[in-house]
């Protein structure tokens, strides 16, 4: 215990080095986030570095001190360029890493940058080197770091709210895939732009699709697949029957028939049914499977007798349920 103490004292001590701290009053002893002015009193929340600015003077997110000496404003100005020109260079020289969050000096939010020194400070304490490695022990549960996780769930939230986009959605592995490639690429990430997602990115996407079912359709040619094929009802009450193929390696897929327009009559069924199935290649299918709806079955008895080398599987719907993103 006392050598946690000893080790939040000297993390304390290597902040105070900071020219800012002979500015201030500490409103509270362990709250270095709530700060006073000395000359002017106001007290500001965001830590060091927004009396620093303070007394600087000229952000807009910061009033600047009426009565800060002039000797004074000029070493917080000196100060402050020091850093960036110091965040340029290691910028310039490598990617900056977590230890150098107390080096990189000013960013936009204060409050965050406050939060990632603690982090920062952690991780120094923790490293440890190895004969031709370094490893880095991450507290994921200290206060910092929940802290920074709450804020950026918040604004995912939010988004999701605004957008009206379905909770489930972070259910799906691509979610976690996001999360993930963005927390690589760092704070400094520009999101994708409009004409990104929808021509691009999209064109990207096609062709990754493309690619998957090229994939699926070599495991057809080898082992033969079955011919999946559902009727259901949307929320807007469109009809529409959905037509997947099932693999050793997966099911996947093809198409999405809007029959809201014509009755699902047992010619109609055949027709679609027989039309993917030459799409994919007869030979190729070695089964297809509907739901036990009466005209399905009527439909089955017609492919089969075209096709001799099918069978038919009459199958209850629900096991066949077709959600938007895959096969379910």
């Amino acid at each position: 215990m006392g050598d946690k103490n000893n080790t939040s004292r000297s993390s304390a001590s290597s902040r105070r080095t900071d020219p800012g701290w002979a500015h201030v009053i500490q409103v509270s002893e362990n709250n270095t986030n709530d700060l006073q002015c000395m000359y002017c009193m106001k007290v500001y929340k965001g830590g060091i570095n927004r009396i620093k600015q303070h007394l600087a003077g000229g952000y807009e997110n910061v009033i600047r001190c009426p009565k800060c000496p002039e000797d004074v404003r000029n070493q917080m100005q000196e100060f402050i360029a020091k850093k960036r020109e110091q965040k340029s260079i290691m910028n310039m020289e490598r990617p900056p890493e977590f230890d150098d969050v107390e080096v990189l000096g000013l960013d936009e939010n204060e409050e965050e940058e406050e939060l990632m020194q603690e982090i920062g400070s952690e991780r120094r304490q923790t490293f440890v080197l190895g004969k031709n490695m370094r490893q880095t022990t991450i507290d994921e549960n200290s206060p910092a770091k929940k802290e920074l996780r709450e804020r950026a769930c918040v604004a995912i939230a939010r988004w999701m709210y605004d957008v009206g986009i379905t909770f489930n959605v972070v259910n799906y592995d691509s979610f976690g895939e996001m999360i993930r490639a963005i927390g690589n690429y760092g704070k400094e990430m520009k999101p994708p732009s409009f004409h990104e997602v929808r021509v691009r990115l999209l064109n990207k996407e096609v062709q990754i699709i493309n690619d998957l079912l090229e994939s699926h359709k070599e495991e057809w040619e080898n082992y033969g697949c079955t011919l999946m094929c559902d009727g259901w009802t949307d929320r807007k009450g469109r009809t529409l029957i959905n037509f997947l193929a099932n693999s050793p390696k997966g099911s996947v897929f093809i198409k999405s028939v809007d029959a809201s327009d014509e009755s699902k009559t047992t010619a109609l069924l055949a027709s679609l049914i027989e039309k993917e199935l030459m799409e994919i290649g007869p030979e190729k299918v070695v089964q297809v499977v509907t739901d036990n709806a009466s005209n399905n079955v009527a439909a089955g008895r017609i492919l089969e007798a075209n096709f001799s080398h099918l069978s038919l599987d009459s199958m209850c719907s629900s096991l066949y349920r077709f959600d938007v993103g895959g096969y379910l």
